[in-house]
This record gives C-alpha cells, structure tokens and sequence, in this order.
C-alpha cells in the first residue's frame, strides 16, 4: 500500500519535489513557479480522517472531486463501474490528489496488465495542492508514469507524440488505450479533457502514419540508397555542417502560393540570412533573381527530376539532398552538393557518419530540420501555406490537381475558409512537433495559409527588420566547410570497398534470418497438428501447458531475429509492421470475453509474424543484391 499517513505539509512537499526533480525537471520547474491553488481546498469531514476530499471551485459552486463519501471508497466503486478487463496503457484524465492511482495501483494493476501510465490535468496549481497533501513519491518516481501537467490545449499533440516517440513500446499498446475519466475533472474542465481526447487520438495516428503502412517502400529506399553509394561517399555530409551558422537567421521558403507576397523582400534576405528552399520553388525564385544558398530534395522517385533538369550549373547554391532520392535527381543538379540521411538505421548500416535528419514528411519538414541543424536562431517560414484558398493555386507555380483529392477545412492564419489534405495536414502535425523540440524563436512570416502552432506569426517585411539587421555571407562559410570535407579518388575507393564488405555480410545475416522465420513456422505446422486447440467449441484446458512451452521457443526464436545485425537495415522496414503486430495482437485480450480464446488466437497470429518478416527479408535481399548489379553495370 502506497504511503497514505499525514504529516507535516512541508515534508510532504519536499520529498515530493524531489522525487518529481530526478523524474521530471520540466515539471519540477512548472511546480516551483506555483502558488496555492485558489481554485481548490482540502476538506475533512472529519478532521481525524487520514485520507482527504478536495473542494474545487466550479461555474455553479463548489464540489467535492472524489463525491460525498469515503474518498478511497469512492475511487473504488467508480474504478469497479468501469468494468475494466484489460487496460495496459491507461490514461487518467484529471489528477485530483492521485488517489484513484493509488487504487489503481494497489487493487488493479495485475488484473488490467497496466504497462503505462499517462497523466493529464490542466491545472498545474490543483496538481500541486496533491504534491502538498499526500506522499506521491512512488507514484512520481515510477518509470512507466507518464505526466502532462498544465499543457495549453494546442500543444498537447505535441506533449503526447514525444512521449510516444521516446517511449516507442507503448505504441504497442496504444489499440487496447483505456481511458479514466474522473468526472470532477470534467465538470470542471469539460473542452480542455475533450481537446485532450482528440490530441491523443490524432498524436497516435500521426506517429503510426510516420511509421508507414507500406514497407515495400522502404525496400525502394534501400535500393535508392545503394544506387547513390558513391555520390554518399564523395559527398560531404550535414554533420560537418552542424551549428555553423549558430545564431544567425534563416528563412525557410516553401512552395505555396503565399510566396508571391514575399518574393520581393527575399533578395533582402539573402543578404542577412540563410535562405534554405524546398525544390518546388527553386524555379520561381531563380526567375525573380533570388540564389538560395540550399535548396534540398527528399523524395526517392523521379517525380522532382523537372525542378532541375533543365537548369544551369549553380556553383553558388548548394543541394542538400536525402541520401534516398532517386539517382537521376541527383545527376540532374550540377553544382555542389551535400548528403543528409533520414533514418539513422542507414547511416549505422553503412558506417557513413554523415549526419541524419529525420524530420517529417514532406520536403518543408526537412527544411526546417537543416535549419535547425545548422544552428540557425530564428527560423523564418515563407511559403508555408499547407492549405490552399478555394479560389487560389496549391503552389506558388500554379495548381496540383492531385492536392486537391480528399480536402477538409483547416485553421488559417487570416481566413477561415482554407482547405487542405492528409499530405499536408500530417506535415503540419509533423512541423508543429519539429517546432516543440526547437529551442529557438520559430516564425510564421508566410502572411497566409494555415495556422502553425509554436510559430510566431509575423509579416516578413517586419521579420527582416527586428531580426535580420546584420549583412552576413553564408556561401563562403559553405564552400569553405564544403572543400575541406570532400573526399580524393582513392578515398572513395577504398570506402567503397569496405561497405562491399558491410553488404556481404548484411546478406549472409538476411540469409539467418529467413532460415530463423521457416524453422518458427514448422515449429507451429508440428504443434498444430500435434494438438487440439478445441473442443466442443470450447479452449482444450489440456493445450495451455504444451502451448507456453511453444511459445516461449517461439518468442526466443523472434528474439534472436530482432537482436540480427540484419537490423540494422531490416529495422527501418519492418519496423512499422512489429507495431502495428503488436498493437493487433495486444487488442485481441479485448476482443474476447474469456482470456483462453484471447490466448489461443495470439499464439495462431504468430504465423502472420514468422510469414511476414520472413518474406519482407527475403525482398530486402533482392533488393540488395539487385542494386548491387546495377552498381556493377555503372
């Protein structure tokens, strides 16, 4: 039983403080800037009772959070209205004192399987009021307690999908999510729990859409990546670039028709900042006579091959190009050129250190991230639109037809009526994310277009004056950085021989790997027909023994398969297949009344695992060696 006993407020306070100072610093820091909670008291209805109620102000009075009766019993009896059976991420919305988390975690955490935790409540003042009153060291200091605490509304996609991505494993058990509602909290605070609903729900889909639904295209990527080994190579890589522009401006420019209004004033910012461009609007600004200093490129097909085919060498803008475009993007642009990886799996594979970016989505996502990169301090948005008026083009050149499929409304920055799609929408989520982790002054100059959270919004004209004030000269910085880091003829030899190696023994690993899934598949053919799962269209008791012994084999097998070296290729493409695995395999315990059927059907789903990763390794291997021929015919 968690420490319930009453002493002194201040002791309280202190070893809670503590406790949320090593788990929680952020937190730690929000509590000490605190005061009392004016909204709230603590009432006894008998001043002998250990455990207290709280008596919080709301729009018709005041109520008791934890009702008339006994607190504890109180938490007791909702928890058992819930009729929980399984909850192994479960999300409390409201704190009050914790003591519903206390009999969560004393009376139900075995029975519901909780694996995680997650905590929100709007009130940072309320929460404190709990760190004052009871022991909650145990509960703060618990590695798998996750806290959101006096997050505005708008940001809490950002909150929820950090912790996710720094807690990928509970991902897994994000389609069996249970959510606690304490029914104070939202008479309280009805729109912010609602907001907090919808957050969580769309930081997941957001998360689930950056894993990708498709790995047959990152078994592309891998056959993009070894078709550009040598440019890989030969090039410099961002990492040499890293914090050299520490300080200094820059002005991210995208493609959207908002870039008409800006256009003029950017030739004045070419001189005070650093102007990175997505390709799209490498063509307009080049024809207004305006030189970015980076233009990059991130899509692994041919369809950005016409934003360069047809341009002259460009010695003083340099490409920043994604080590997975296709080949004939990167032949097409002549001038000099800098690599960046997006999956740090690939950079590890290869042992190439040349500095990995893994940012959103779309082209301005990764913008973004080489600004950020660099060391740039603000990053400026033109052209940022990610929506599109009705009347108006989808970009600055004019009108993508496609953009235009499956459209929905979106917040703008100075109407209401602007449409966007899925395309968009996820990178605006992907560069609202990008914005939480930076920690320097992002601004929205692009004077329309949809609204971005985290950003500034300011016109560019304005932008320039309070923030760009100093002429400063990026391309020398550039090419100086640039030639100290380019490579000799027999360098590139000799490194191309190594990764050779790499790749060699990348197969025979692949190789193990295939042989590891077939010999998990016979092993379930041999127990299937060896046992009786059912009968009388009931689980056979008999089985669940043999079945644990076979499971624990198989999950060794799986085991020894995750731990390859292989992964370290593999790992990117499978990746998204293993969470969306384990998320179907983990709601299957709530698909089923009684646990043994819940059972049954995840040992038989091991199949669709053994099958899968099987023949995902076995395409990574023809994509390898195919690419290695085509290497050879080079």
């Amino acid at each position: 039983m968690l420490k319930l006993q009453s002493v002194e407020y201040e002791k309280i306070l202190s070893g809670n403080l503590e406790a949320l100072k090593q788990r929680d610093p952020d937190l730690y820091r929000t509590m000490l800037q605190c005061q009392e909670s004016a909204r709230s008291e603590i009432y006894r209805f008998d001043p002998a009772e250990i455990l207290p109620n709280l008596l919080v102000d709301h729009k018709e009075g005041r109520i008791l959070y934890y009702g008339n009766d006994d607190p504890l019993t109180y938490c007791r009896d909702y928890i058992a209205s819930l009729d929980l059976k399984y909850a192994p991420l479960l999300v409390s919305f409201g704190f009050g004192l914790g003591l519903q988390l206390i009999t969560i975690l004393d009376e139900y955490s075995k029975k519901l399987d909780i694996r995680h935790m997650m905590i929100v409540e709007k009130d940072p003042c309320l929460f404190k009021q709990a760190l004052m009153t009871l022991d909650l060291r145990e509960i703060i200091g618990h590695p798998k307690i996750h806290f959101f605490v006096g997050i505005e509304a708008d940001r809490l996609h950002e909150a929820f999908y950090h912790r996710f991505i720094t807690n990928p494993e509970m991902m897994e058990y994000a389609s069996s999510l249970k959510i606690l509602t304490m029914p104070a909290a939202v008479e309280i605070d009805r729109s912010y729990y609602l907001q907090a609903s919808t957050s969580l729900q769309k930081s997941i889909v957001h998360l689930l859409n950056n894993l990708g639904n498709e790995p047959y295209d990152s078994v592309t990527g891998i056959e993009g990546l070894l078709s550009n080994l040598r440019a890989i190579i030969e090039s410099p890589g961002i990492k040499a670039f890293e914090k050299a522009f520490a300080g200094q401006p820059a002005i991210i420019i995208g493609a959207g028709p908002s870039l008409k209004k800006n256009m003029h004033l950017l030739l004045e910012g070419s001189r005070k900042a650093l102007l990175v461009a997505v390709d799209a609007a490498l063509g307009p600004l080049l024809q207004s006579g305006i030189r970015p200093h980076i233009v990059t490129t991130i899509e692994r097909y041919d369809c950005t091959l016409d934003f360069y085919s047809e341009l002259p060498e460009l010695d003083d803008i340099f490409f920043l190009f994604c080590s997975l475009i296709h080949k004939d993007t990167y032949k097409a642009f002549r001038g000099p050129k800098i690599i960046a990886h997006r999956h740090r799996e690939h950079e590890e594979w290869l042992g190439l250190a040349k500095g990995t970016l893994e940012s959103g989505p779309l082209v301005g996502n990764f913008a973004f991230d080489i600004a950020r990169y660099l060391g740039c301090d603000p990053i400026i948005m033109v052209g940022q639109d990610l929506s599109f008026e009705p009347e108006g083009h989808t970009h600055i050149f004019g009108d993508m037809s496609s953009y235009r499929s499956n459209m929905i409304p979106i917040e703008g920055n100075y109407r209401n009526d602007l449409m966007t799609n899925r395309y968009f929408e996820h990178s605006l989520k992907a560069l609202q994310v990008q914005i939480s982790f930076f920690d320097g002054l992002c601004i929205n100059a692009t004077e329309g277009g949809a609204r971005i959270g985290g950003a500034r919004l300011m016109t560019l004209k304005d932008a320039l004056a309070q923030y760009c004030g100093q002429l400063f000269d990026c391309v020398p910085i550039l090419k100086e950085i640039w030639l100290h880091q380019k490579m000799t003829r027999r360098d590139i030899s000799i490194e191309i021989e190594r990764i050779l190696e790499v790749i060699a023994s990348t197969l025979k690993d692949i190789d193990r790997i295939v042989g590891l899934c077939r010999q998990g598949l016979d092993a379930m053919a041999t127990f299937e027909n060896h046992h009786t799962f059912l009968i009388d269209k009931r689980p056979n008791a008999a089985i669940f023994k043999p079945l644990e012994a076979i499971e624990t084999s198989l999950n060794g097998i799986r085991r020894e398969i995750l731990i390859s070296p292989a992964m370290a290729v593999l790992g990117h493409i499978i990746q998204a297949y293993l969470t969306h695995f384990e998320m179907k395999r983990n709601f299957l315990f709530d698909c089923f009344h009684h646990p043994e059927f819940s059972k049954l059907k995840a040992f038989l789903l091991l199949r669709e695992w053994f099958s899968i990763v099987g023949q995902l390794t076995l395409s990574t291997k023809h994509a390898i060696q195919g690419a290695l021929k085509d290497m050879d015919a080079d």
